[in-house]
Order: C-alpha cells, then structure tokens, then sequence
C-alpha cells in the first residue's frame, strides 16, 4: 500500500530517496518517515530533523570552536582545515626572524 503525504498528494514512493523500486527499501517506507517540515521521504529521519531543521550541533572543533551535528563531519574539517592551518602558521613562525621587543 502506498501512503500519500496530506500537503502534496504526492506518494511516498515519489518522495522516497533514491528513487529505489528495492524491496527491502520499499519494505521500511513508512508514514512515519516523512519529514512534517519538508515533507519529503528519509530513511533516517531523526537525524535529518536534528540536522536540517532542528540545527543541533554537539560536536565543535577544538582548535576554531566550529560546531558541526555530525562528529566525522567535525573530524573532516579538523583534518582538512585546521592542521593544514596550524602547519601554514608554523611554517610562518619558522621562517620569520626571531624579533627582539
């Protein structure tokens, strides 16, 4: 049985993510499921919620204080910008004559 959402008319299988005819996808689609916001199909609608709507960030980075919902997401930044900035700044801090004050 397919279950329509009440704003759109639209089915849950045209809002389904993915698009996928898999049974066992198809097996999970639940009313449930669908976003009161957005009113779109999310397999992992709580965090979709957390993220999206909600902006629920626990995870902040320890070096610049950005804050992030997912903690690979937070681990991601870390790797990509952070260390790359503390290695620019040192390499700074190595180059420059030590100043007398």
């Amino acid at each position: 049985a397919v279950v329509s959402t009440q704003s759109t008319g639209k089915s849950l299988m045209d809002n389904k993510a993915g698009g996928s005819t898999n049974p066992m996808v198809l097996k999970r689609l639940k009313s449930s499921d669908v976003c009161p916001f957005c009113n779109k199909f999310y397999i992992q609608i709580r965090r979709h919620l957390k993220e999206v709507h909600l902006r629920i960030k626990p995870y902040s980075c320890d070096l610049c204080g950005k804050s992030f919902s997912r903690a690979q997401k937070r681990d991601i930044h870390y790797n990509s910008y952070c260390i790359k900035k503390m290695k620019r700044l040192n390499a700074e801090l190595v180059q420059k004559p030590n100043e007398k004050r």
